[in-house]
């Protein structure tokens, strides 16, 4: 994802948000699946590891 290898991992969450919805609407499962696959490595780079593993254990301290 470009967004997030720039550095804009703020930018690319709110931009999978909206690709995922838009995949959710539509029917489409292929592309829903990556577009969430997106949003979760855009979550953990911007250390918002509770949002991209909901319902998981928390991680240790330090990480």
């Amino acid at each position: 994802m470009k967004l997030r290898a720039l550095g804009r991992a703020e930018e690319a969450i709110e931009t999978q948000h909206l690709v995922v919805a838009h995949f959710r609407k539509v029917g489409d499962e292929h592309f829903l699946a990556i577009g969430t696959s997106n949003l979760g490595s855009a979550l953990v780079a911007a250390r918002r590891f509770a949002e991209a593993a909901p319902g998981r254990h928390p991680l240790p301290p330090g990480l």
